[in-house]
């Protein structure tokens, strides 16, 4: 579209081109024409001065009134004449500079026009290059938001790929941990054969005691560290419960997702991970949170208010 508008702004210079030759003809002819209104003014003033002349003659032959009449009425004539062609050559001389005038009035508003047209074409082309700035400005922003979203993902893959990682770290732990209560066990059951032995290690039977307790304070300190972990990732509509080795995924109506730098989680099903019961009050348009049971936790209810995000206890 572009090039058929500088195609269709050439033609129209090589128009106002063809104009302005036709201009410059039309002031060389007018200068030929103002050359010969010159000569013609000049041949007048030599009538005029011939006049003069002939009026200095006509005075003499007035004053010479004597002289034959046929001879004075020649001259009237013959300044008759001369009167004529003087008015001739003005009134030509007048005629001539009208159509000149004319013609220059024309071509003055042709190229007036011819202006015109090309401011039109101008500010159309202008608004052309403004459009095609605009698509340009768009796509770019597009580009750069597929980028972004491009970096994002792989961003976010990577971050999967770490949690992913650390489950499987988690899920290695509660393994040995669990190996670790086992071996507990059977340590257990070597220290009971020991201690119903013989009376004769009733002396040693308080160390062994002692470092029996010593083992089971461990192992409680042992089993109290396994804790049950929930692991969510970024972009999955589920979360994975980690306990005592084994792993159960809970599904979501939602996904995690990630904003500000913050990884961004369902309240409901974080919620539940804490060991909360949550329901809905619709009247209200309240989600409360409650676990009576749990005496650890300082405040037994919460309630959020969904609209406005404010929590009370």
């Amino acid at each position: 579209e572009l090039e058929a508008e500088k195609e269709k702004t050439d033609k129209n210079e090589n128009k106002i081109k063809e104009m302005q030759e036709k201009l410059d003809s039309l002031e060389e002819e007018l200068a030929k024409k103002t050359k010969e209104i010159d000569d013609k003014d000049n041949r007048i003033k030599d009538l005029e001065k011939a006049l003069d002349e002939k009026d200095a003659k006509i005075k003499d032959l007035v004053s010479k009134k004597k002289e034959t009449e046929n001879t004075k009425s020649e001259c009237c004539k013959k300044i008759e004449e001369l009167q004529k062609a003087i008015d001739s050559l003005k009134e030509s001389s007048e005629n001539t500079k009208k159509e000149l005038e004319d013609k220059i009035k024309e071509l003055e508003d042709k190229q007036k026009a011819s202006e015109e047209e090309i401011k039109k074409l101008k500010k159309d082309l202008d608004k052309k290059i403004e459009e095609a700035k605009k698509l340009i400005e768009e796509k770019n922003k597009k580009s750069k938001e597929e980028l972004e979203k491009q970096a994002k993902d792989e961003k976010d893959k990577n971050l999967n790929q770490d949690l992913s990682k650390k489950l499987d770290e988690l899920l290695k732990l509660q393994k040995e941990n669990k190996e670790k209560k086992e071996d507990k066990k059977s340590q257990d059951k070597k220290w009971d054969e020991l201690l119903k032995a013989d009376d004769k290690n009733i002396l040693n039977q308080f160390d062994l005691n002692k470092m029996k307790k010593q083992e089971e304070q461990q192992g409680k300190k042992q089993v109290k560290d396994e804790k049950e972990f929930a692991v969510f990732q970024v972009d999955k509509n589920f979360y994975n419960i980690i306990k005592d080795g084994k792993k159960t995924t809970v599904y979501m109506d939602v996904k995690a997702y990630i904003k500000d730098n913050r990884i961004m989680l369902p309240v409901r099903y974080a919620a539940y991970t804490l060991g909360f019961n949550v329901e809905y009050d619709d009247s209200k348009r309240e989600a409360i949170f409650s676990n009576k049971e749990n005496t650890a936790l300082p405040k037994k209810t919460l309630r959020l208010n969904i609209d406005t995000g404010v929590m009370k206890d």
